[in-house]
């Protein structure tokens, strides 16, 4: 059976942070010579985080479902998802966090952090036909085991590089970004885990000012895992008891899977370096007794 549908959805005035009591961007205060509490337009105070209503968010998405199952004890299902998701600011410890620059969130438009652009997941059974139907010691041990498993491919998350100080001299470095003097892209085939982006082509902007650096541009590594089981349901006596035997694996082939990626551009030993990956192949074996 095949489904392909199409979903798409729009939110506007949703709940993010920001920062009300935020200076102008000086280059006084960049260079350190006043402090950004004495430009503040309320004086007295330093960041006052303000929850408002201005967050907004749209998405897209193509989705198609496949499933077949055949009488040899064979069935899978394939889902895949075509979508692109939009917002205006990062969602960041249960709400949506503050954008650099207080006075014009217009460059925050952009990839959602949890956009993935393709996302395909595989779900498969196979009743092994192994002494299926045969009687006696063999087929009670070797016979009536099940292998299935998830395979997963998708699209790396958005990666936001950020300059990790205050640039711009608002008093916070939070979120700023660094400029750009070409194309930060690497090819798929280029890519390795010393050079996930180009970081040659980012520089420091101008103090006193923000970078034109759009949100979230790049993107982090993907997922490709396999996980593989093999099960047998043993009946003690009769229909119950019943003992279930299982090995599992994960990262079956033991695909070297990227994970977090150096975005701070002041961190120059890591930024444009992947700094952590996912787990390595594993394995485990259990037994459950149902009665």
């Amino acid at each position: 059976m095949l489904e392909i549908g199409y979903s798409g959805s729009r939110a506007i005035h949703m709940m993010r942070t920001q920062d009300i009591n935020q200076p102008l961007a000086s280059l006084a205060v960049a260079q350190g010579t006043i402090s950004a509490n004495f430009l503040r337009p309320y004086k007295g105070f330093g960041v006052l985080n303000h929850r408002e209503q201005s967050y907004m968010s749209n998405y897209h998405g193509l989705h198609s479902l496949l499933t077949r199952k055949w009488s040899n004890g064979v069935s899978f299902q394939f889902a895949y998802t075509w979508s692109k998701a939009i917002d205006n600011a990062d969602f960041t410890g249960g709400i949506y966090g503050f954008v650099p620059n207080t006075f014009d969130s217009r460059p925050e438009r952009g990839r959602a952090n949890f956009d993935a652009t393709h996302n395909f997941v595989a779900s498969y059974i196979y009743d092994l036909p192994w002494l299926k139907h045969s009687t006696g010691l063999a087929s009670q041990v070797l016979g009536g085991w099940q292998l299935s498993g998830i395979t997963t491919f998708q699209s790396g998350l958005p990666l936001n590089p950020q300059l990790g100080r205050d640039i711009a001299g608002t008093g916070s470095s939070s979120r700023q970004r660094p400029a750009t003097s070409g194309s930060p892209f690497v090819g798929f085939g280029d890519r390795a885990a010393t050079r996930w982006f180009d970081p040659s082509v980012f520089s420091s902007p101008a103090l006193g000012t923000f970078s034109p650096l759009g949100r979230d541009v790049l993107s982090a590594p993907g997922i490709n895992n396999w996980d593989i089981s093999l099960s047998k349901i043993f009946k003690l006596h009769g229909e119950r008891p019943t003992l279930e035997v299982r090995a599992e694996s994960y990262n079956t082939f033991n695909h070297t899977e990227f994970n977090a990626v150096g975005a701070t551009f002041f961190t120059p030993s890591s930024f444009g370096r992947v700094t952590s990956a996912k787990n390595e192949r594993s394995f485990m074996v259990g037994m459950r007794l149902q009665f």
